[in-house]
């Protein structure tokens, strides 16, 4: 004898409420995207190996040098890179880019 195939229930919590989700509100805060950009926060993306993306984000009053210090560190990447990436998240900055990429590679030419 063959089983029945399981029926879809309303109590199956998979299902429950649905439809009834209200759709996501902006920030209270002004956060969202109608933010000015001089108070979003920037966000370096870094090829650091074939298919392998870091991101190094950061806001305005960040201090670089730290971060891309404690980024380094948490991928395992030597000082080399260190003044290259701070030179690039700088410019980021100052040129108000609030997205970039950069593969590891092109950081020493």
């Amino acid at each position: 004898p063959m089983a029945k195939p399981a029926q879809d229930s309303a109590e199956d919590p998979g299902w429950a409420n649905l439809g009834d989700a209200d759709p996501p509100k902006p920030p209270p805060d002004g956060t969202g995207d109608a933010a000015p950009s001089a108070e979003r926060g920037f966000s370096l993306s870094v090829q650091i190996a074939d298919g392998q993306v870091a991101c190094l984000s950061f806001g305005a009053g960040d201090d670089l040098p730290t971060l891309v210090k404690e980024f380094l560190g948490r991928h395992g990447m030597k000082e080399v890179f260190e003044e290259p990436l701070l030179a690039r998240a700088g410019a980021m900055r100052e040129g108000l880019r609030h997205e970039d990429t950069v593969d590891i590679v092109d950081l020493l030419d």
